[in-house]
């Protein structure tokens, strides 16, 4: 089941983000000297994909964006996948999810910040092996539920087009939650 202290610990780290922005745009100019100042862009197109290992974890993640000023709207698949139980008899686990989410980012000339919750389809597959009459068979259990998902981006754009990050995300629900990070490379209109 979803706890109370699960969501709001979600949605404290956004709030503050998001008053951390409010207060860097309300700063008055106080200085008489010509600060250049970036401007960030209106709309940006963004395609996403990454892998990342942890332990005896493979975690993918794609997605697909759009920003129009600070506030992103986003499309996302992620999995993280249980490599213990390849090539043995033990039990092992996938997540996955596919979800909506929402945010706001901060956008420098050369960086990228973002951090957004959303709703998400997630599932749960327990991949299990049987021995029938001396043959191996596995055999997979899938649930699936409602959950909420959460995402924080770090990416650095060298150019217009490309970008090099770090994705870490997560997906609260009742069934298993999960989350993981990746490297990513992002591509699209990125400023």
């Amino acid at each position: 089941m979803i706890s109370f202290r699960k969501i709001i610990t979600l949605i404290i780290p956004i709030i503050l983000f998001h008053e951390m922005l409010f207060a860097q745009t309300q700063k008055e100019d106080t200085t008489h000297a010509t600060i250049s100042k970036y401007e960030s862009p209106a709309f940006c197109i963004r395609a996403t994909g990454g892998l990342g290992i942890a332990s005896t974890y493979l975690m993918g993640i794609a997605y697909g964006r759009i920003d129009i000023r600070n506030v992103f709207f986003s499309l996302r698949t992620c999995t993280v996948d249980d490599l213990s139980g390849l090539g043995n008899e033990s039990p092992s686990e996938s997540y996955y999810d596919y979800c909506f989410i929402t945010g706001i980012s901060l956008i420098s000339k050369n960086f990228y910040i973002s951090i957004g919750i959303g709703i998400s389809k997630a599932t749960v597959v327990e991949h299990r092996p049987y021995y029938i009459y001396g043959a191996n068979i596995n055999y997979n259990i899938k649930k699936s539920t409602w959950g909420f998902p959460g995402q924080i981006e770090f990416m650095f754009i060298p150019s217009k087009f490309i970008g090099l990050g770090l994705v870490f995300f997560s997906d609260i629900n009742s069934i298993h939650t999960f989350g993981g990070g990746a490297f990513c490379i992002q591509v699209g209109w990125l400023r």
